[in-house]
């Protein structure tokens, strides 16, 4: 099945009545908030991790536009059980959230989303299937330096993508939090397998595909990766990084063809509690 991850996402939503229902979007981003505040429900609250603005201050403004008290916006760890209350929502969203969390944090988090939940809520978990391993070649050093050297011939389209998504999360990592946490895709079957250690059941799994235009997606990315950068204390790594970007992007315009998109595999688990 090829269809965009909106249109799926708000199939999905459409079959749930939401309106005295109490949500967390976990995670939140622009498309989820805006296709949960289309649902009405009853409380909608908005998690984006701490400092995360690039997720905050949308979702903050699109919630302001909603003018719904019962709507909230918080940064705040998904780990930290404390976060909530138990049995505080029937209904749990996540978004694209595990791309952005190491393999260390899932199970918490997922024990967290099941002790939030009350009793039959439902939790609805989406993102990218993890397909095979992205080698680009070089390496990122804890005292800034950049070494290895990138073949740019050898990419397909998404590997420029995919190369982006590594520039992105792993030097931004070092620099922010002094340590190397891997944050990944994560293969559908080790998701089904957390979902059941940490106690949810009637688990539904459904994959399917979306056709992703390459230079929207890389020029939508690049915007990101190099604001990120920008922030980074560490000025050698920022550098080299940096440098590594303008090659990528200079690589990236020569090879890329006319009307190239690419089919981005997906997951969507749905379960309950």
């Amino acid at each position: 099945m090829i269809i965009s991850k909106i249109e799926f996402l708000n199939n999905l939503l459409s079959g749930c009545d939401l309106k005295k229902s109490v949500v967390l979007d976990a995670g939140t981003g622009k498309t989820s908030s805006r296709l949960l505040i289309d649902k009405h429900p009853n409380k909608l609250f908005c998690v984006a991790y701490p400092g995360d603005k690039r997720k905050g201050e949308p979702v903050q403004q699109i919630l302001k536009s909603a003018n719904n008290m019962n709507y909230t916006f918080l940064y705040g760890d998904l780990k930290d059980i404390q976060l909530f209350p138990e049995e505080t929502f029937s209904f749990i969203l996540a978004d694209y959230l595990l791309g952005e969390v190491s393999v260390d944090k899932v199970l918490a988090i997922f024990h967290n989303m099941h002790h939030w939940l009350q009793p039959n809520g439902k939790i609805l978990l989406l993102d990218r299937e993890y397909l095979q391993t992205f080698q680009p070649q070089i390496q990122y050093l804890s005292m800034g330096e950049v070494k290895g050297k990138v073949d740019f011939l050898q990419f397909t389209d998404s590997d420029f993508i995919d190369a982006l998504d590594m520039l992105l999360r792993i030097p931004t990592q070092i620099d922010l939090f002094r340590k190397q946490e891997r944050a990944f895709d994560f293969p559908s079957l080790w998701i089904k397998s957390w979902l059941e250690q940490t106690g949810f059941y009637n688990i539904h799994l459904t994959i399917f595909q979306s056709r992703i235009d390459t230079k929207e997606e890389f020029e939508s990315k690049l915007i990101w990766v190099k604001e990120r950068i920008s922030r980074m204390k560490n000025s050698n790594l920022q550098k080299g990084l940096l440098e590594e970007v303008s090659k990528l992007e200079r690589a990236f315009y020569s090879s890329l063809s006319e009307s190239s998109y690419f089919l981005r595999t997906h997951y969507c688990f749905q379960s309950t509690k």
